[in-house]
Parts: C-alpha cells; sequence; structure tokens
C-alpha cells in the first residue's frame, strides 16, 4: 500500500509476509527489491 507519506518521502513499505518484517525501499528501487527477495527464497 502506498500513502501520501509514502509518496513524499519517495519510499515504498515492503513487508515479507513470511517473516513480518517491514522496511522502506526507495520507490526507484522497489521492483528490484522484490525480485531479489523472490530469488532468495527460490
Amino acid at each position: 500500500m502506498l500513502g501520501d507519506r509514502d509518496l513524499e518521502a519517495g519510499t515504498v513499505g515492503v513487508k515479507d509476509l513470511v517473516t513480518g518484517e517491514q522496511h522502506p525501499v526507495a520507490l526507484d528501487g522497489v521492483v528490484e527489491e522484490l525480485v531479489a527477495t523472490l530469488a532468495r527464497r527460490a
């Protein structure tokens, strides 16, 4: 989910549904972050 504060900060919160951990990721790096996370799980 992307809110107004996220847009202002240029980040999006990414939550790992396996561990429950959540952290901010820059909007321009979110795809790479998700791909890397999925690759670690494969």
